[in-house]
């Protein structure tokens, strides 16, 4: 008696250090072509949250410099939740160079396991040989 039993798996709640981003590599991007890059967010079990979860998140794009000190911040990307937990970045890199892309919770304002990402942002028109991908440029035709 009793079965079958009525089960409701629930996602974790989102820490930065359990918590985890999936969905991006290194990428070679084109300075002053909009470009968009999506990424998953996760819990500590893997899985996605049954909620919005935009507003516990933080999305900082930065021009580093040689060495590890970061440049100056450029303008705040686009974000959209595409659905629970995916979200799709929307921008347009001004200056060549190393740049990361960071994902925070607003909680600790601590880094997600697997932020930042790191990509590079090249001249427009110009692909470096054996780059990775290159992220579209949205509008193009």
């Amino acid at each position: 008696s009793g079965s079958p039993l009525d089960l409701e798996v629930v996602p974790r709640d989102l820490y930065p250090t359990t918590s985890t981003i999936d969905g991006l590599a290194q990428p070679v991007v084109q300075s002053g072509i909009p470009s968009s890059a999506s990424f998953t967010l996760r819990d500590s079990c893997g899985n996605l949250p049954i909620r919005s979860v935009a507003d516990l998140i933080t999305v900082a794009l930065v021009n580093t410099v040689l060495g590890d000190s970061p440049g100056p911040e450029l303008e705040e990307p686009d974000i959209l939740e595409t659905s629970h937990g995916k979200f799709t970045i929307f921008f347009t890199p001004a200056r060549r160079g190393l740049h990361e892309l960071s994902v925070t919770l607003k909680l600790g304002n601590q880094h997600i396991t697997g932020s930042p990402f790191r990509f590079e942002v090249v001249a427009a028109g110009h692909i470096p040989v054996g780059a990775p991908w290159v992220l579209g440029a949205i509008g193009a035709s």
